[in-house]
């Protein structure tokens, strides 16, 4: 199989499905992977509805299982939306028990509850259950299938068991074995290397491992990713309350959660919605960044309050108002900065609490220095221009604002986290618009307290 260049390939294609040549595009797709046919019904036909459709019919179930796994957003429902209950049956039996819950929970509830009694009943019964999970927790990522022998087995008796399995069901990529006791609790694993290698007499709980890490079905899957990234885990077994092993979470799983956790925590830096990216209505995006901007707005209305009350000192010294922008901004970049750090520390797992104190503290370090650093500067740059003396009060009231600025943006993140807040919120619009309003303050504060004290005008 070559690999797929959907720009080479796109006149091509688009003739061939104006021409319905069935023969030639089912052809074409037999040939393709389920991720570069998947990326022709999200690129190619965008906003064709009909077309994606017609392809989408193209495909045996089992293809089709694969393709609709890698669609997103309004691809995904549009698909949806145009096949049969049955169709999505046969779809949903080819799926794990995961993906499938997931494909469910997309549909409509009367499509939804259509098709669970469709499928088999052991296939709907592993569905419910999972729907059961709270959303973005380890219940609700977890497959059902799991590869498990007991304790007490011999490595013979295990081997067997797993080519009785491999024959029943279908489980795909199990790199690691867990093991459990008689009660089905989880007291570890072994690899099928050593499976292999050690003698068939061997007992599994002389050859197994102790289970390095687990979690709860109840964990949020942020975590998840966490510990499997600690603990370099291709997969992560999951449990009950009382330690029953229930299911498992794939590598492939773990990589789109940490995908998607990283691409929530950039738009909440910037103030938009990670979803939006799928999103074709502009009415819909509008809808989505709003409330972010309307913050924004307050707190500029706010900023311009507290211009007002200066406006003596602003009139006394006009060349006031032409360091404004230095001033807004430097707060605004260090605030960012700050509150950067401190939120990839924390969603990385990489800070601790006494981590994040050791790191506040070393953020009002940093703020201390580039605000005398940056404030000298200024100093020098203000004194040809203007005069020494107003010099002093801009490179005074820098310094001060940058030091405030990054005291904020490190304290913020780390409040929210202590009350189980997402730090990301903290960014973007919100950090932003506070250093402008506590910025200017300072600033105007710092020049009315000098222009009194040396009689500036």
């Amino acid at each position: 199989m070559s690999q797929f260049d959907l720009q080479a390939q796109s006149e091509e294609l688009k003739e061939l499905v104006q021409k319905k040549d069935v023969v030639a595009l089912k052809r074409i797709f037999g040939e393709l992977h389920s991720a570069d046919i998947a990326e022709i019904l999200e690129q190619l036909f965008e906003f064709e509805v009909e077309e994606k459709s017609f392809l989408f019919s193209l495909l045996d179930a089992e293809t089709a299982s694969e393709v609709i796994m890698d669609l997103e957003g309004s691809d995904l429902d549009d698909i949806v939306a145009n096949i049969s209950p049955i169709r999505i049956t046969n779809i949903v039996s080819e799926l794990e028990s995961d993906e499938a819950a997931d494909l469910v929970s997309e549909l409509d509830e009367e499509v939804a509850d259509k098709v669970l009694e469709l499928v088999s009943d052991d296939v709907s019964s592993e569905i419910k259950e999972l729907l059961t999970y709270k959303e973005d927790t380890a219940g609700s990522l977890m497959a059902l299938e799991i590869v498990k022998v007991t304790e007490n087995q011999t490595i013979g008796e295990a081997i067997k068991e797993l080519r009785k399995i491999s024959q029943e069901e279908d489980i795909d990529d199990f790199y690691n074995i867990f093991v459990v006791d008689k009660k089905n609790k989880l007291v570890g694993h072994i690899s099928l290397q050593e499976l292999v290698l050690s003698k068939r007499s061997t007992l599994i709980k002389d050859a197994m491992t102790e289970p390095i890490a687990w979690v709860e079905t109840s964990v949020d899957q942020e975590e998840v990713a966490q510990i499997a990234q600690k603990y370099d885990l291709v997969s992560i077994p999951v449990v009950d309350s009382q330690k029953c092993l229930v299911g498992r979470i794939t590598h492939d799983d773990l990589a789109d959660v940490i995908a998607e956790e990283a691409a929530e925590d950039i738009s909440r830096l910037t103030g938009s919605d990670s979803d939006e990216i799928y999103e074709k209505s502009s009415l819909a995006t509008s809808r989505l960044r709003l409330p972010w901007l309307l913050i924004g707005l307050v707190g500029e209305i706010f900023s311009a309050i507290v211009l007002s009350n200066f406006i003596s000192s602003l009139e006394k010294v006009v060349a006031l108002t032409f360091f404004m922008p230095v001033i807004m901004a430097m707060a605004g970049n260090c605030g960012i900065q700050a509150s950067s750090v401190i939120i990839r520390g924390v969603a990385t797992g990489e800070f601790s609490t006494t981590n994040l104190k050791r790191q506040f503290l070393k953020e009002i370090r940093v703020g201390l220095i580039n605000g005398v650093i940056c404030g000298s500067i200024i100093v020098g740059v203000i004194w040809v221009w203007f005069g020494l003396d107003l010099g002093i009060v801009v490179g005074a009231s820098l310094a001060a604002v940058m030091i405030m600025a990054s005291f904020f943006g490190a304290l913020i993140p780390i409040t929210l986290k202590k009350f189980d807040v997402d730090p990301a919120v903290a960014t973007g619009p919100f950090i932003t618009t506070s250093n402008d309003i506590f910025g200017l303050f300072l600033y105007l504060a710092f020049a009315t307290f000098f222009i009194q004290t040396l009689g500036i005008s």
